[in-house]
């Protein structure tokens, strides 16, 4: 910009554009590096010895080639501790934590084994496994939790401009981020080796492709050449959430969802011929859109390579979905459909049981998942009502304190104990639970869903309710135990839904509303206002 027009209108204002995003940026690197200091104090998890000796896995596929202790064994009825983990477990954090061991100069007999349970002796157990070397080294565990942390203080600034474009108001966004950000069980999980890092950051970034795919179709853009770049950044952020850790199809859902009720409702200005070709195109797109999510996480799950051609069918599926969409296609365009189709053929004739495999994976994947939560239960911390799981969310949500571990067995524990003190100690476990801010969240969650429902009815309603009350919802049905960690696929949305009080603050009609509210009545009132 010319010296000259610096104190010109049109330069004020984009001088008041540069300040705020500089403002922004240094709000998000302040929460950012509060993540990041809390990361080497955080509490030690039993997870996080699992997560750190899966790594192992890429040892043996990147340098041993040996894919064949990986993958799942069905017919030989192959078993052991690593199968059952690899089956209950995302990828991405094993393969993150080899990526920064091996750059740190470590090898694999720097990891630890698997942690073994010897309740009740809880003091005995922890002794037993440092013997044994299942507990981490101290460096160790502190280079496998960098990537988990950095995804973390990543989806800080992902939920920042969620909530800005869902609400067009930088304090809504500011509130937000804060509270995202302070919350103790987005930090303590956060900051872990664990699979909840890259659970946050890809979830939410299938949330802000979705709001992109949304605000496309809303403003009535439907060019689909430029849909497809966001529904097939939307399949990868969902294959890519997915393989992070599988509970995140619970806000993968959802934003599906929100997609395909807004596109019925596009082109509503076009003749209905052409209105129904827009919504067969934005419907194919859709679908090809999770058809390579779905691929995507296969590909990223080795376990799962024995079901290669399952993959590769879904690929060319996905493939097939995005070139029908496409209107005039050039011969490119052919050449990849007539590709596509000619790769799903040629699989059906010669390996049709390919398609009875497809989802045999994520069979297994919920069976083990229901005999897990089924052995949790027998342990006697269930809540078995309906009114039980409705308030143990509501607590999780607003007032629970930092739950470190789940095992009660724990609270026995010196070693842990002592971690924990030095962590709160160290004012980096957040803002904490209790009344005070319990009460704080829910005010501010009742002037946001006082805008959401009254002042911004419309697009951003159904994505962001959809985000907060689909999972909240099937948690409600599916979820038995009071784990903290089940829950903090909800906290981002609460945290969007609460900075929408702040939405009137930055209304043109404010200051009137103010007036109103606090105008003397009767005579000597203005009748103007």
């Amino acid at each position: 910009m010319s010296a000259e027009n610096w104190g010109a209108p049109e330069g004020a204002k984009e001088n008041r554009k540069i300040f705020f995003r500089v403002l922004d940026g240094i709000f998000l690197a302040l929460l950012g590096a509060y993540v990041f200091l809390g990361m080497t104090r955080v509490p030690f998890h039993v997870d996080e010895s699992t997560l750190i000796r899966l790594s192992m896995d890429f040892a043996y596929i990147f340098q041993d080639r040996a894919i064949q202790k990986v993958i799942y064994h069905p017919t030989t009825g192959f078993w052991s501790v690593e199968q059952y983990q690899r089956e209950l477990t995302g990828s991405i954090d094993p393969l993150t934590i080899e990526m920064v061991w091996s750059a740190a100069g470590m090898d694999r007999g720097d990891l630890n084994g698997f942690w073994v349970w010897l309740p009740p002796d809880v003091n005995g157990e922890w002794a037993f496994n440092v013997q044994k070397g299942n507990m981490p080294g101290i460096r160790l565990l502190d280079i496998s939790r960098i990537p988990s942390t950095l995804f973390t203080a990543i989806s800080i600034a992902v939920v920042f401009f969620i909530a800005l474009g869902l609400s067009r108001s930088r304090p809504a966004a500011w509130i937000a981020a804060f509270l995202y950000a302070t919350t103790p069980s987005i930090l303590v999980n956060g900051r872990r080796a664990m699979q909840e890092g890259g659970l946050l950051l890809f979830t939410s970034l299938v949330v802000l492709a979705t709001l992109h795919i949304l605000r496309l179709i809303r403003e009535e853009k439907l060019r689909f050449r430029r849909i497809i770049p966001a529904y097939g950044f939307l399949g990868l952020a969902s294959g890519l959430a997915l393989a992070s850790k599988h509970t995140s199809a619970l806000v993968i859902a959802p934003a599906f969802f929100a997609i395909f009720i807004l596109l019925w409702f596009a082109g509503r200005d076009l003749e209905p011929r052409e209105k129904t070709a827009v919504h067969f195109r934005l419907l194919f797109g859709l679908l090809g859109s999770g058809l390579l999510g779905l691929s995507v996480f296969y590909i990223l799950m080795p376990v799962w390579w024995l079901y290669r051609f399952q993959w590769l069918i879904l690929l060319c599926l996905s493939a097939v979905c995005f070139t029908i969409g496409l209107p005039k296609p050039g011969w490119r365009i052919w050449i990849a459909r007539t590709i596509s189709i000619a790769g799903v053929l040629l699989i059906t004739v010669f390996s049709a049981q390919t398609w009875n495999g497809i989802y045999q994976p994520i069979g297994i994947m919920l069976q083990i998942r229901a005999d897990i939560m089924y052995g949790q239960q027998a342990l006697g911390r269930d809540m078995s009502t309906a009114g039980s799981r409705i308030g143990g969310m509501a607590d999780q949500l607003l007032f629970a304190k930092t739950q470190y571990y789940e095992s009660h067995t724990w609270d026995g524990l010196k070693e842990e104990q002592t971690q924990i003190r030095v962590y709160e100690d160290a004012h980096l476990d957040g803002r904490g639970g209790g009344t005070v801010w319990g009460i704080v969240v829910l005010v501010l969650t009742a002037g946001g869903l006082w805008v959401t429902l009254f002042r911004r009815r419309g697009w951003e309603t159904l994505l962001l309710l959809s985000w907060l009350a689909v999972p909240a919802a099937i948690l409600l049905l599916t979820n038995p135990l009071p784990f903290q960690r089940y829950y903090i696929v909800l906290i981002a949305p609460w945290s969007v839904l609460a900075g929408f009080a702040a939405v009137p603050l930055t209304s043109s009609d404010f200051p009137i509303a103010i007036r109103r509210i606090f105008r003397r009545k009767g005579k000597g009132a203005n009748p103007a206002e």
